[in-house]
């Protein structure tokens, strides 16, 4: 029967250190935290309600705003059309 051999690359006093136990600690919660952005990034998120597509009564202004967020589509070009000059 062979037996494990403890520390294959390192010596056993150097793992059984306090210094090494942080590290160890610090590489674990670090792998915890790259795994959780990982699965972050896969999880399909709900797309951001844009503040032109929640309000009901939109302004001009409103739809000033909503530029910021790319191009108009058509119905909000026809709705900024139909606004009222204020």
């Amino acid at each position: 029967m062979t037996h494990l051999i403890a520390g294959i690359l390192l010596p056993d006093t150097i793992l059984q250190e306090t210094w090494f136990f942080y590290l160890a600690a610090f590489v674990a919660f670090n792998t915890i935290i790259f795994v959780g952005l990982s699965v972050a990034k896969l999880v399909l998120w709900p797309k951001s309600a844009i503040p032109a597509d929640v309000l009901p009564d939109p302004s001009r202004r409103v739809y000033e705003k909503r530029k910021r967020y790319g191009p108009l589509t058509p119905s909000e070009k026809d709705q900024l059309e139909n606004l009222p000059d204020q």
